[in-house]
């Protein structure tokens, strides 16, 4: 039976000061209101509560939360099989904070889903090798990927399921129902000695 999970969009917590300008022009005064607007992610707020069924690891900003829709995913359970799911299909891109590895990432959500009562059906920390059906793990995984033109962080986007190293699929309990969930992690594609890592969360909701 194909399952699925739901992810809350992070939402954007403003404060704006009204600022009255006196303008005087041929002895006339005039007053005009400005505003000054700073916008506070939630993700650095409170980066716990954008997932339902799933935290996010440490102080975590998430760049792109995409809610895909009700489409088909695939997610790969063994390196012999893997499996046709059916839901709303959200994804969370994300920058860990500085200095996190991708095994630290990986270990946190064994803990995670293991603290929900979920069970991880496959795992595996050489992505790139892995070969399912005749089709690489990283093209499931990249499966209903949103193209993102030339939008802000859209060279690490992009590079991201050539880089990741760390693979996850779970089911977790959610509500009456149960939910899939596929997490990677990997570093930075570009050539660098210190290359920063990133992960990204793909969730389906039945």
């Amino acid at each position: 039976m194909c399952r699925g999970t739901k992810v809350k969009r992070a939402c954007a917590a403003a404060t704006a000061l009204m600022v009255g300008v006196l303008l005087v022009s041929a002895g006339c005064a005039t007053v005009v209101e400005t505003r000054d607007v700073s916008v506070t992610p939630a993700a650095a707020d409170d980066p716990q509560g954008i997932a339902d069924v799933i935290p996010i690891f440490g102080d975590s900003e998430v760049r792109y939360d995409d809610e895909i829709g009700f489409e088909e995913y695939y997610v790969v359970v063994s390196e012999e099989e893997v499996v046709t799911v059916m839901g709303t299909i959200r994804r969370l891109w994300c920058r860990p904070e500085e200095g996190s590895s991708p095994l630290e990432i990986m270990l946190f959500y064994q803990e995670a889903i293991e603290d929900l009562g979920g069970t991880i059906l496959f795992q595996t920390r050489d992505a790139q090798s892995i070969r399912v059906e005749g089709e690489d793990l990283t093209s499931y995984f990249s499966k209903e990927r949103l193209d993102r033109g030339m939008s802000t962080y859209v060279w690490d986007f992009y590079t991201f399921p050539g880089a990741m190293s760390e693979y996850l699929s779970a089911v977790v309990p959610f509500g009456d129902s149960e939910s899939y969930v596929v997490i990677a992690a990997g570093r930075d594609a570009r050539k660098m000695q210190l290359r920063a890592s990133r992960f990204e969360i793909v969730t389906v909701d039945m």
